[in-house]
């Protein structure tokens, strides 16, 4: 369990602020959404204890922030949105490294990470030779060093394959059962089982709740459907199409309304994406920023 309460946190030469009053975060996976700048990674920041918050309190399992700095480090897995790594190491050589920072003297836990992350063929390379998305799985590996109770990640999947991102996904999925998870994402596509979202917007709490809260009780729906050349146009401001194809007997489409726009159009059922989009078109954001 992490506590924050009256959290307020402002970033150097920048007039952006965090503002929390009371957010509790659970055992379990928690995926963090909102547009570029509301303040998803200064708040992973602070989770992961990288900078104290200029206000508030943090509490975790093992105590207030402020008094269990050294106890609640040990216990946290941290990637950030770029981590930086040596590239004259290896993978082996590098993750070798973070363990003894970690305390962990085993190379059973960092083979054991390798082998479950798929990163055998890998390990050998200097990191200067690896894809961006093999640098990322690197990066995702040292973070589970050591089981922490709490794992942090900022987009995770950036850069990643298909096959790699389901690799990743399922570990951090599997992870979730036992330990708190909080991952920082714009790719809501790629996840099935979430236990919390929190939306953030404009460094405060928009939304916080369960996965299946979150896809209910909308004002708005998705709608997909065909707009023929013989009628007149359908008149609806740009974000509130999802995504349109011309096709020769007219223009095909898939928007969000409050009812159906047009006959003919079909009800889709509203998916953790879909409602990502629709929140943000409520909060008056551009979804895709």
């Amino acid at each position: 369990m992490i506590v924050c309460r009256e959290v307020c946190h402002s970033l150097a030469d920048s007039t952006f602020q965090l503002r929390i009053q009371q957010l509790q975060f659970q055992q379990g996976l928690t995926l963090v959404v909102g547009k570029n700048g509301a303040g998803k990674s200064t708040l992973l920041r602070l989770l992961a204890t990288v900078e104290p918050p200029n206000e508030g309190e943090m509490i975790y399992q093992e105590g207030v922030l402020a008094q269990h700095l050294p106890e609640i480090r040990s216990q946290i897995g941290y990637l950030p949105s770029e981590l930086e790594a040596p590239f004259e190491m290896t993978g082996l050589q590098f993750l070798k490294y973070m363990a003894l920072l970690k305390g962990i003297f085993d190379d059973r836990e960092i083979q054991h990470w390798v082998d479950k992350l798929g990163l055998e063929k890998i390990q050998h390379q200097k990191i200067g030779r690896l894809s961006t998305g093999n640098q990322q799985m690197l990066g995702i590996c040292q973070a589970f060093l050591g089981s922490p109770h709490y794992l942090m990640l900022d987009e995770p999947l950036t850069h990643l394959d298909l096959w790699q991102q389901k690799k990743v996904v399922d570990a951090l999925t599997t992870y979730a059962d036992k330990h708190l998870v909080v991952v920082v994402t714009h790719q809501l596509q790629e996840w099935e089982k979430i236990d919390q979202i929190l939306q953030l917007n404009q460094g405060q709490v928009a939304f916080y709740g369960s996965s299946s809260e979150w896809t209910n009780d909308l004002p708005v729906y998705v709608w997909e459907g065909m707009i023929s050349n013989k009628i007149p146009s359908l008149q609806l401001p740009t974000k509130q199409i999802i995504a349109y194809k011309k096709e020769s007997d007219g223009l095909r489409m898939m928007i969000f309304a409050s009812e159906k726009p047009v006959e003919g159009f079909t009800f889709i059922p509203t998916t953790i994406e879909y409602a990502y989009l629709i929140r943000a078109y409520l909060l008056g954001e551009n979804p895709s920023g």
